[in-house]
């Protein structure tokens, strides 16, 4: 087992809709007085008396601390008054006047647990601007983030939403705080749906998204979830390290065999993306230098001159000694095996490994030709085949072709030709 997740359990977040001390004062600080003065005179003030002659006086307060820069003396007294204020509270309109005191002076003295609560008078009161309930909810979730409130976070962003206030990074905090509750299962899946409107919106996705995503899928060891976030973190950002990574989830979420092994790590092959010793030496015991001794020695060679095997380690020296005595004869049957191969009574294990033989010698066309042929027989192991036929195709530098064969592949193979579409997606053919 790979064990990697310990690499991927970052932070999922960019911080959303990051709180300005400002911007929340200017939307909660409401003129209390002023509203008192207008409702008065229409004859509609709902205030309570008792609220009134604190909260007008304190507002007056809140509003010089603010201009004298908050001193430690001022921020005090104000805090000393929250509890008195409080108890005053009954109607809606003194809910709503009493969280913007609470919002402005949990500011001043940096306590984000009264900002809370004001922000949540705020919105209980039902007296707030039909424009600033989705700001509130946006606020409200943050602050349930920051108090680990996980179900809270989940309800202001979904309420957030309902309001109109839509915003992609909303979503996923609401994401996040599935794995901050340890229920990796619905993070991933709430992680997948932000993932897909992203994309049915036109928005950027975030590398850290998917990473979050194979973290989870790795301590899960969840092989669905493994291999969407790795097709998506290599489709999207596709860096020779990140295929690395998203091929190594997979195979640590799967139980493939060699022969599975060996078709996941030719992608890496490919695309000059092997990154450490493990995978080098994984992908020639793969391969097997008495079955495909050209692939070996190459995978040997590449591996030294990155300076990740040394060739006088006994593994490496064994494969390079038996590779390089078996290159020339194996080259020299090839013919041999095509013409087994298209022999009337040739079973179909004859053709595909005269197809395999012509693929691990770099003849890519030869190899389609026959792997073709494999699958037109009953017995055919259609999963290996079409893999094959796929990355024959694809050497060949047939991408339709490729992606029509990768895209038959079912079962225990379906995440290693998953994997491939995002190279042939890559090379210019469609996803």
């Amino acid at each position: 087992m790979t064990r990697i997740s310990s690499r991927l359990r970052g932070s999922l977040l960019t911080r959303v809709a990051v709180i300005a001390a400002m911007s929340v004062a200017s939307l909660s600080l409401t003129s209390t007085a002023q509203a008192a003065d207008k409702q008065a005179k229409a004859g509609a003030s709902q205030y309570t008396p008792a609220f009134l002659a604190l909260a007008s006086p304190l507002q007056t307060q809140v509003q010089t601390a603010q201009k004298a820069g908050n001193q430690p003396a001022d921020v005090a007294a104000l805090v000393a008054k929250v509890e008195p204020l409080m108890a005053t509270v009954k109607t809606p309109d003194d809910k709503m006047g009493a969280g913007g005191l609470l919002v402005a002076i949990g500011l001043a003295s940096k306590d984000t647990v009264m900002q809370r609560k004001g922000v949540l008078l705020e919105l209980e009161s039902g007296k707030a601007p039909a424009e600033m309930i989705g700001k509130l909810h946006v606020y409200a979730a943050q602050f349930a983030y920051d108090a680990k409130d996980w179900a809270d976070v989940r309800a202001q962003v979904q309420a957030a939403n309902a309001a109109g206030n839509k915003d992609i990074q909303l979503d996923v905090l609401a994401a996040d705080s599935y794995f901050q509750e340890k229920k990796g299962p619905e993070g991933m899946a709430a992680l997948k749906e932000v993932i897909e409107h992203a994309h049915a919106g036109g928005i950027k996705t975030e590398e850290s998204w998917y990473r979050r995503g194979l973290g989870a899928a790795e301590e899960a060891m969840n092989g669905e979830y493994g291999t969407y976030f790795a097709s998506g973190l290599i489709s999207d950002f596709g860096t020779p390290a990140n295929l690395s990574l998203g091929i190594a989830v997979v195979r640590d979420t799967h139980k493939f065999n060699l022969s599975e092994t060996l078709d996941l790590l030719r992608i890496l092959g490919r695309a000059n993306a092997l990154q450490s010793d493990r995978e080098y030496l994984d992908y020639i015991e793969a391969s097997d230098p008495l079955r495909n001794p050209l692939e070996v020695k190459d995978t040997a060679d590449k591996g030294i001159a990155a300076g990740k095997l040394k060739p006088a380690t006994p593994f490496v020296a064994d494969a390079l000694r038996i590779s390089t005595g078996r290159l020339a004869s194996d080259r020299a049957a090839l013919p041999e095996l095509d013409k087994l191969a298209h022999a009337a009574t040739a079973k179909t294990t004859t053709i595909a490994g005269a197809a395999d033989a012509y693929l691990g010698f770099n003849q890519p066309a030869k190899a389609a030709e026959l792997y073709k042929l494999a699958l037109t027989r009953a017995d055919v192991d259609k999963g290996l085949v079409n893999t094959r036929l796929g990355i024959a195709l694809f050497d060949a530098g047939d991408m339709a072709g490729a992606k029509a064969a990768f895209s038959a592949v079912e079962g225990a193979r379906a995440p290693i030709a998953q994997l491939w579409l995002t190279q042939v997606a890559a090379k210019g053919g469609a996803k």
